[in-house]
């Protein structure tokens, strides 16, 4: 029964360390990374392995969007600029958006590395079980509602990528003035 309960907690340790490494890559921007011992995932823990690829997949393709109407709203910004100085009370407004923007993605970035520090918490509690396994099953529960958490934070992003696409068409409207007052005074 001994060795059946060292087993155990082997088992426990390699997938929650796998956890933790896969985490700890996607906080640092890797999101390439993938599970060094999947075939240790079954039952409960292949649907953790599962929620973290899509985690993983989710925030690559957020970040790209994110990158891209960053790169549309900068495209943006130059062309205010160049315009009229009757623009200039639009170009601050949109680098006000910008930079509540950053401000979002910075407190993403905060939230996945409290998710990483989670994650080596949950390692170290493994580490320190010992006999208890009981306490193992609930420390994996708790793992899952951290991931819930990130699928939360997500959904902000998308909201984030909304406020982006909507600067973006105050953008063109602004530009469109531009160019109606340039007429008029052309």
């Amino acid at each position: 029964m001994t060795y059946s309960i060292r087993d155990l907690i082997d088992y426990q340790k390699t997938i929650i360390e796998d956890i933790s490494r896969i985490l700890g890559s996607m906080a640092e921007g890797d999101f390439r990374v993938k599970s060094a011992v999947k075939e240790y995932y079954r039952g409960q823990y292949y649907r953790v392995l599962t929620s973290m690829r899509g985690l993983r997949d989710k925030l690559s393709s957020i970040l790209l969007q994110i990158s891209q109407s960053a790169q549309l709203v900068a495209d943006g910004s130059e062309q205010i600029s160049s315009r009229a100085q009757a623009l200039a009370l639009g170009a601050s407004e949109q680098a006000s958006s910008v930079e509540e923007l950053a401000t979002a993605v910075n407190n993403i970035s905060k939230h996945v590395k409290a998710t990483e520090e989670n994650a080596v918490d949950a390692r170290a509690q493994t580490n320190q079980a010992g006999t208890r396994v009981t306490m193992s099953n609930r420390q994996m529960q708790e793992m899952i509602e951290a991931m819930k958490g990130i699928s939360e934070k997500s959904n902000q992003i998308g909201e984030i990528i909304k406020t982006i696409e909507d600067i973006a068409f105050q953008t063109n409207i602004l530009a469109l003035n531009a160019s109606v007052e340039a007429a008029r005074a052309g």
